[in-house]
């Protein structure tokens, strides 16, 4: 039946389509059949426009084919081999999506093509977009719009307008009903926004982890929605309200969509509209895709004009009732700290201080509440400097408003990036919640698909290329992005100079952001020296900091065991600002110390030796081998290395920190250094039965050793019973006192 149609393939509009979306590049085009003609086979090829793929394509379509061609750019069939994103587009199949309602949106199509009587597929061409992204926007621009959610992988290939569809029982011609000449390419952030697409960024890596820190994807898309007993009330406080109210119409229409943008929320608004004689599908249409996907007025604020219109129309506006719908209107993302009189404003990541939001987020909530009504004195008082400085001073009194900046960072954990929220335990990012009390950031941003192959092979260099300590210092970085010292340990890069410990660690504490903290070596060595009661702004940078950091500790110098104990065992630190009170808070972070040598650790502090986690770095980096670009090379690979940081956290989730034989032989070693009497008797003496040595001249050359090595020596008591407690008598004689066991050597 399809042979004998008389419909023949457009060459122009298919030339016209290619040129739209692959404009002076190949594209990749489709050829294939119905699943029930096995005679037929598939076959796609990429290839610019010229004689030769216009006849491939016509030939195969009047064969009874269809043809289509891949909207993103890439060098094959597969998601793997889309390079780039050149638009987004929906299938909307089921005859509910008419071209007017198109037009309506806030950003109408640029091309809309129908594909059968009835159903189109519209298309906008989109910049700065990264393949990881293009999926979960489709997603929500297919949610939004009521059409095909299954249309979202980057290598999706669409119908060529100009051809003939073979699916249904009649043939059907597709053809372009609008193109919009010379359209630019939309940025993605700008369409979002104006689309007011609600998008949750990808899920991270797989449980399933590997040294690179490769890891699969998955989307989700979670738009606002008001439950079924909300929308009941919503409907009860409606009914009965003239909706040739203009004004109110507006209004209810903003307070649905502020709790739910989705078409349910549209279906509540309309279903009362339609009550109105100047109903107008299109008009309503066209103003829900116009409201703020956060507006100022929201469900409280209709309950309260719902109640103002059904009693006295009349009922006057004062300070006290605008702040109350002021307050549950935007609490979520406007709070008051009275503790330190600041405002926070949730970012759409984390809450910042912005002592100017109130009064911008008062003067849109006013703007919206008083359009078509400013001749009425209740409400034309507050659209100045005055009356919205009136409601703010209210708002600071209301308990609704209240926090405390102890309510914030009270997950460990939660990792708040540039664009989501990461949960340590799962690996999954998420869209970030007002409700999560973030305040810090890291300095990233997440990206599933990203890699690091340069922060890879510089750390196969300087760990020469030891993989168990490749990953286990792996799930020590994932252990630092947890919010809890839960393993009371410390960790300790050592090595000469020259061997990428500096670059490691500022590495890790540029990225991470608002969570990392540097302290000066002096915090480490002395820290509770000075006044008790006086400013102790170094300790109270620590608190909330999940990273702390130290480089080059001073030689010689011992350090203070007693706060290293205290920080990294998680007991509670006590600080006071410069200008503040003293307060206390119970530490997060994990210290890292970068040193070229060990600080003095008694032998016998088990304490500290249960708590140091040393970490070798032994490989020397000089001449051509120093690359003086790569902390440059690996800021363009933060979001990779964010990966390789998750499938640490991941893997300490799962397996515990572990153990690592380079770890434990560096902890054997400085152990036995640390042993000052046993490191002298190592290099300096020989063991030897029926040898004795003057216990003066031991001393004398003990103590000469340690002057070498800058330490501070043992006392002549201590050092007396180091050694006793080895083994080795110590006697009185007529002239002087001696060991019996070792002489010196010559």
């Amino acid at each position: 039946m399809s042979k004998k149609s008389k419909l023949i393939p457009i060459t122009n509009e298919m030339r016209q389509f290619k040129k739209f979306i692959h404009p002076n590049v190949k594209a990749c085009f489709q050829t294939f059949s119905k699943k029930s003609d096995l005679k037929k086979k598939s076959d796609y090829f990429v290839a610019s426009w010229k004689s030769e793929t216009r006849d491939k394509l016509v030939t195969a379509n009047l064969d009874q084919m269809e043809v289509s061609m891949m909207i993103n750019r890439g060098d094959g069939r597969g998601s793997k081999n889309v390079t780039d994103i050149t638009a987004v587009f929906i299938d909307c199949d089921d005859n509910k999506m008419t071209k007017e309602k198109l037009f309506t949106l806030p950003i109408p199509p640029q091309l809309i093509v129908e594909t059968s009587p009835g159903n189109f597929h519209a298309y906008w061409l989109i910049k700065d977009c990264s393949v990881s992204q293009f999926k979960p926007m489709q997603k929500a621009l297919a949610a939004s719009l009521g059409a095909d959610l299954n249309v979202c992988d980057p290598s999706r290939v669409m119908r060529m307008p100009g051809t003939i569809s073979w699916k249904r029982d009649k043939p059907f011609l597709a053809q372009i009903i609008h193109i919009e000449k010379d359209s630019k390419p939309i940025a993605v952030g700008s369409f979002v926004k104006k689309m007011k697409l609600e998008i949750q960024v990808p899920n991270t890596l797989s449980k399933k982890t590997n040294e690179d820190g490769d890891g699969a994807s998955t989307y989700v898309i979670s738009p606002k929605k008001m439950t079924s007993d909300m929308r009941a009330k919503v409907k009860a406080a409606i009914t009965g309200i003239n909706a040739d109210n203009r004004w109110l119409w507006f209004r209810f229409g903003m307070a649905i969509h502020s709790a739910d943008c989705t078409n349910r929320g549209y279906d509540l608004w309309t279903e009362w509209s339609q009550k109105s004689t100047k109903f107008d599908e299109v008009d309503q249409r066209k103003n829900w895709g116009a409201f703020k996907a956060d507006g100022a007025l929201n469900i409280k604020s209709l309950f309260w004009l719902a109640n103002r219109e059904k009693s006295d129309k009349n009922l006057a506006l004062d300070e006290m009732s605008v702040a109350d719908m002021f307050a549950d209107s935007v609490k979520h993302r406007l709070r008051y700290d009275r503790d330190n009189k600041a405002w926070l404003y949730f970012s759409g990541v984390v809450w910042v201080n912005d002592a100017q939001a109130p009064l911008r987020i008062a003067r849109d909530f006013i703007e919206d509440l008083s359009q078509g009504e400013v001749s009425n004195d209740s409400v034309k008082r507050f659209r100045s400097n005055g009356g919205l400085k009136g409601i703010v001073a209210q708002a600071e009194l209301l308990d609704d408003f209240h926090i405390s900046a102890e309510a914030f960072d009270k997950a460990p954990n939660l990792f708040a990036v540039k664009n989501g929220v990461i949960d340590l335990i799962t690996g999954k990012c998420r869209k970030a919640k007002a409700n999560d009390y973030l305040r810090r950031q890291a300095n990233v941003e997440f990206d599933p698909d990203a890699k690091c192959p340069h922060w890879i092979e510089f750390l196969r260099s300087v760990l020469l290329g030891d993989k168990k300590l490749h990953r286990y210092l792996r799930r020590t970085m994932g252990y630092t992005m947890f919010g809890h010292a839960n393993l009371q340990i410390f960790f300790m890069i050592i090595g000469s100079g020259g061997n990428g410990k500096g670059v490691l660690m500022r590495t890790m504490q540029t990225m991470m952001g608002e969570y990392g903290q540097s302290v000066a070596p002096n915090l480490l060595t002395s820290a509770y020296s000075g006044n008790a009661n006086g400013p102790s702004p170094a300790l109270a940078r620590l608190y909330g900091a999940r990273m702390v950091v130290c480089t080059e500790l001073p030689t010689g110098r011992k350090l203070d065991d007693a706060f290293i104990k205290q920080y990294a065992g998680g007991d509670e630190i006590t600080a006071r600002q410069t200008y503040g009170g003293i307060f206390s808070f119970k530490p997060e972070g994990k210290l890292w110390i970068s040193t070229n040598e060990v600080p003095e650790i008694s032998a016998s502090d088990e304490a500290m030796w249960r708590r140091i986690k040393p970490i070798p770095f032994n490989r020397k980096i000089r001449g051509k081998d120093v690359d003086e670009n790569l902390e440059k090379k690996f800021a363009e690979e933060y979001p990779g290395i964010l990966n390789w940081m998750l499938n640490g956290a991941t893997d300490f989730s799962e397996n515990g920190l572990g153990e690592c034989a380079a770890i434990k032989e560096l902890e054997n070693k400085l152990r036995k250094d640390a042993d000052s009497a046993l490191a002298w008797r190592s290099e300096f003496c020989i063991e030897e039965e029926g040898a004795h040595t003057q216990a003066s001249v031991a001393y004398d050359s003990y103590t000469n050793y340690m002057r070498t090595l800058r330490r501070k020596p043992l006392s002549v008591a201590a050092f007396r019973a180091s050694l006793v407690e080895k083994g080795f008598h110590h006697k009185k004689g007529s002239q002087h006192n001696y060991f019996e066991g070792f002489r010196l050597q010559a």
